[in-house]
């Protein structure tokens, strides 16, 4: 799976992960706003087994529940499902303190349900009541902790874009239990704000729905105008993440302010002399990562490109079909997509490429074999490259076509970038 998630994601930022303490039983507390991505994202990343807990609802059926338990995933059945499923959920905490009892490690998505949006939503009280149950079965000898996680991701639907995953450092469990001795339901109502505070600072969170739009664009703008490390897929640095988050805290405060239907004004009108000239932000901010080494991948890659492209694509372009025509809850979206486009792949399309090769040539089925999936990566890569000259190709010839234009789109970007300092 991580190589499939090394194909659809351009950049992964991974920080804070020493916070999970080794050799202890853990509890992963996590937002979420991407389906079953979350999940695969912190499986393929985490060097240790990991369990989930997930919504009862699809273990319906059995042929469902039997996969779903081979990948570690329990079901936690809320009221909004039945009340008469309710009950279930007892077989499900045993079997979290026997894992955490071992020394296991659990994933909990605190807010209780998934809506794709960048805010922290209230947290249910499910994350502190597992805690605390585990460790009252275990007279409060598990040295149990919570790891508040913040997963974000700059356009959760799109390939090639990038995610953000922070760990904050542990919270032990043991803090809690004099609270817990004198008062239960305070103790865990104290948990849960804990890792509801811990959470939002590893969180970009906008206050407002009506903020969204302009705080997705203002967040482009920037990124841009700051633009990290690009030198590696996987990066350990949070300074991507920090742009977006005090991004996010300054429309927030914005928002609240008499100056925020001047920077939207402001804002609608960069962005529509964008459109109109069909160019991007950041050919305007100089940040296109167009160089000749890639000028000449482009001409001497040509060719490699489209065996790679020929030989691999069709399991990805079904998986988008399918996510297309198929997923109604954009939650689930790139999951849908990742999924079956890596199922296809690794389990039936790319096998039955190598053995017809090796009947028919043993030699070139040993070289399909080898090179596949290298030519495919490469042909991402190549994409990558064609997307940055035509963003500087569309800006030059923009410009060219209208020579105060230059001017006129860095003035407005100027602006905005002063109105939001």
């Amino acid at each position: 799976m991580i190589l499939s998630l090394k194909l659809f994601f351009k950049r992964v930022h991974l920080h804070g992960i020493a916070h999970i303490p080794k050799d202890k039983p853990v509890i992963l507390a996590s937002n979420h706003p991407n389906a079953f991505m979350d999940a695969i994202i912190l499986g393929a990343l985490l060097d240790r087994e990991l369990h989930f807990l997930v919504r009862g609802d699809v273990f319906q059926k059995k042929w469902s529940s039997w996969i779903l338990g081979k990948m570690n995933q329990l079901p936690v059945y809320r009221r909004e499902e039945g009340m008469q499923n309710v009950p279930k959920n007892l077989h499900t905490f045993e079997r979290s303190h026997e894992i955490l009892r071992k020394g296991g490690m659990i994933l909990i998505f605190s807010e209780g349900l998934c809506i794709q949006e960048k805010r922290l939503r209230k947290l249910r009280k499910g994350t502190a009541r597992l805690a605390f149950g585990a460790e009252e079965s275990n007279d409060f000898n598990l040295d149990l902790h919570i790891v508040p996680v913040g997963l974000n991701y700059t356009s959760p639907n799109k390939a090639r874009t990038e995610a953000m995953i922070n760990f904050a450092p542990p919270i032990a469990v043991s803090d809690f239990q004099q609270g817990y001795n004198e008062n239960k339901a305070r103790a865990i109502n104290q948990l849960t704000s804990t890792i509801a505070n811990a959470l939002r600072k590893e969180v970009v969170h906008i206050d407002n729905n009506g903020a969204e739009a302009a705080a997705e664009q203002l967040l482009v703008i920037n990124n841009n105008e700051h633009p990290g490390d690009a030198s590696s897929w996987h990066s350990k640095s949070k300074q991507r993440f920090l742009n977006d988050w005090n991004t996010g805290e300054k429309v927030n405060a914005l928002y609240a302010s008499s100056d925020w239907p001047s920077l939207q004004s402001s804002l609608e009108a960069y962005t529509q002399n964008l459109q109109q000239h069909n160019i991007s932000d950041e050919a305007v901010a100089g940040n296109v990562p167009f160089t000749t080494a890639k000028a000449i991948g482009l001409v001497a890659g040509a060719p490699l490109f489209l065996v790679g492209i020929l030989l691999n694509h069709l399991p990805v372009w079904l998986g988008k079909n399918i996510a297309d025509t198929r997923v109604r809850d954009i939650e689930f979206y790139s999951s849908v997509w990742v999924t079956t486009a890596a199922i296809t792949y690794f389990l039936v399309f790319y096998p039955a490429i190598c053995i017809t090769a090796l009947l028919i040539n043993y030699w070139i089925g040993l070289g399909l074999l080898v090179l596949m999936i290298p030519l495919y990566f490469f042909s991402i890569h190549y994409l990558d490259w064609w997307s940055d000259w035509r963003k500087q190709q569309r800006y030059h010839k923009a410009i060219k076509k209208h020579p105060v234009l230059k001017e006129q789109l860095a003035q407005q970007r100027l602006a905005l970038l002063q109105m939001f300092a």
